[in-house]
């Protein structure tokens, strides 16, 4: 019996260090800081095939060791175009670097989808954000983490999409000219379409200009010479319809839209608003008529099922650009402005009958959270008024209150919205 005595002591003592050693590490597991947890075969792929994940280290039964696997592994390689039977790109060292520039200033504006984030709502106990995994069909991706920790579960949520090829653009010279086309819709005006394209011809010789009419044909006159593309298009089919005409026949990277009653002058300042394009993210940068800028702002109220756009002119704008004084961030300018071809194109102008006499705020209501806009308070153009018009022009460009009805109509279900209003700040220093 004594005999035996310590061996039961010795048992129960080791039982109970058993118990605080194995409530210890409980402890430790549960509340250590985030760790990477990396294999050292592990394989690193490369642009959109990296993924990091922050976990923390696996408990109790660790089977994160992963078997390779030849087949799935060799597809995590990116493949060198020593590989590509095809044709090569043959270019100097000069037009190489135009090209690097011009892929920058695409990146720059292109929207990543890592800036987004996923919302995971999540039951231990609260819900976090995930940017998830980004990968493309028929590839593979090394995942660096196994998911687990007791009972609970973590959800990463999967993008499959194949890579996005860039649409890059020759610069040429460099100049207005080889980078930027002009945009503009007449109808009937031709007086003054007369002078919106001399201006263009004075201050920017050579640069293309691109014409889109809806004028009946016993009124057309054509302007087509060799720099003016004068398309024809059936009568009255309207403004939207002809910006979008005009905007399918653009292959520079940028160009300037202008109603044909408008004028470039020394003050449009073109060479500067494609400098400023070319340096920031910004797709699009309106400018002023003589000395009215008037951008806005747009405030979305409501939610997925009642939603309405308030319309906020007054200041109209969110802040000045860091590093640009006097150009302004906000949602919509006036029927003047540089804009990047290509991400205009993706917005579009609508072409319903409907928006055929007067459209302008449906084109920003549509790049709502898809462009973004600037304003610059110190380019402008002149605004012609006055002049002789063939034809009973004032009927179609002011029609009457139950076109206008069905127009607005037409806005609220297009952008399934419920209003649009109007908000103007009252400057109490005027009032009293």
């Amino acid at each position: 019996m004594d005999a035996t005595f310590p061996n039961r002591k010795s048992l129960f003592l080791n039982l109970v260090l058993f118990a605080a050693g194995s409530f210890c590490g409980y402890l430790l597991n549960s509340h250590l800081d985030t760790v990477y947890i990396r294999e050292q075969n592990s394989y690193h792929a490369a642009g959109a095939f990296e993924v990091s994940s922050l976990m923390r280290p696996l408990g109790k039964t660790q089977s994160h060791l992963v078997k390779y696997d030849p087949t799935i592994c060799n597809k995590l390689k990116q493949i060198p175009c020593s590989e590509c039977k095809a044709a090569k790109l043959s270019i100097s060292a000069a037009d190489q670097k135009r090209r690097e520039a011009s892929l920058k200033r695409y990146e720059r504006r292109r929207i990543n989808i890592f800036h987004g984030r996923n919302q995971v709502n999540g039951s231990s106990p609260i819900s976090y954000p995930a940017h998830g995994v980004s990968v493309i069909p028929m590839r593979s991706v090394w995942l660096k983490v196994i998911i687990q920790f007791m009972e609970f579960t973590a959800t990463m949520p999967i993008h499959i999409q194949h890579v996005q090829l860039p649409w890059l653009f020759e610069d040429g010279t460099g100049q207005v000219k080889d980078r930027v086309t002009v945009v503009l819709k007449t109808f009937l005006r031709y007086s003054r379409l007369k002078n919106a394209i001399e201006s263009v011809n004075r201050l920017y010789p050579g640069t293309r200009i691109v014409v889109a009419d809806d004028t009946p044909d016993h009124l057309f006159t054509s302007f087509q010479s060799s720099n003016v593309d004068h398309y024809r298009m059936p009568a009255y089919k309207g403004y939207f319809a002809g910006r979008n005409l005009g905007l399918s026949q653009v292959w520079t990277e940028y160009f300037f839209y202008m109603d044909d009653d408008m004028m470039i002058t020394e003050t449009t300042k073109m060479d500067f608003l494609v400098s400023f394009l070319d340096e920031t993210n910004f797709h699009l940068v309106g400018v002023g008529i003589q000395d009215r800028l008037s951008p806005t702002t747009y405030l979305a109220l409501g939610n997925k099922t009642h939603r309405c756009i308030v319309q906020k002119p007054d200041p109209g704008y969110y802040s000045e650009i860091r590093g640009f004084p006097g150009i302004y961030t906000n949602d919509a300018v006036l029927n003047i402005f540089l804009a990047s071809t290509n991400e205009a194109k993706a917005v579009g102008f609508d072409p319903h009958p409907l928006l055929a006499r007067i459209g302008h705020n449906e084109f920003f209501l549509s790049a709502l959270g898809r462009l973004r806009v600037a304003a610059c308070s110190f380019c402008a153009v002149r605004h012609v008024r006055g002049g002789p018009v063939p034809g009973n022009y004032s009927k179609y460009r002011k029609p009457e209150k139950r076109f206008k009805a069905k127009r607005n109509n037409y806005n609220l279900y297009m952008h399934n919205i419920d209003c649009v209003k109007t908000q103007w700040v009252v400057n109490k220093a005027r009032k009293q």
